[in-house]
């Protein structure tokens, strides 16, 4: 189990390395452009490409952020309780939250299979949108494996209370 915890924990920091690469990726598109457009020169469907590369920042981001237990958590009136009951609310979060965002991958992965069929094109790079959506699908499921570890850390803790 523990192999699982490591391996989930490392493709959650996989996830945020490729985010970080397409924040490069957009910062680099943006000033070439602005750099090439007082030449009259502007790069071709950047637009197109900047909200591409914006899928590939924001949803790996989350799967480290919540890994890291980056997100806000209001425990006002959990911090109240017993500690097993702290755990138990804790774990039915996880579980609602595990699947919840295994239905999005699910419907993601939906969604980029009718967008490959129907061929759906970014509106200038004439570039497919469903290699994207594939790959917001495929980050979404890190997320919720990261809940799945989540879920298996409070249990453990709840097994070790008893």
């Amino acid at each position: 189990m523990d192999y699982f915890v490591k391996a989930v924990s490392r493709l959650a920091e996989g996830a945020d390395k490729i985010a970080w690469g397409a924040v490069v990726g957009m910062m680099g598109l943006v000033v070439a452009n602005c750099i090439l457009r007082r030449f009259g020169y502007p790069v071709y469907g950047s637009y197109d490409f900047v909200c591409f590369l914006l899928v590939l920042v924001v949803v790996p981001a989350l799967a480290l952020c919540a890994a890291q237990k980056g997100h806000i958590y209001l425990s006002i009136l959990t911090d109240r309780f017993p500690q097993k009951a702290q755990l138990v609310v804790e774990l039915i979060v996880y579980i609602i939250s595990f699947i919840f965002f295994v239905l999005v991958t699910w419907q993601l992965g939906e969604r980029a299979t009718r967008t490959m069929h129907t061929g759906l094109l970014g509106m200038t790079s004439r570039i497919p949108v469903y290699p994207f959506i594939y790959f917001e699908s495929l980050a979404i499921l890190i997320l919720s494996l990261v809940f799945l570890r989540d879920i298996i850390k409070v249990v453990k803790e709840i097994r070790s209370i008893n």
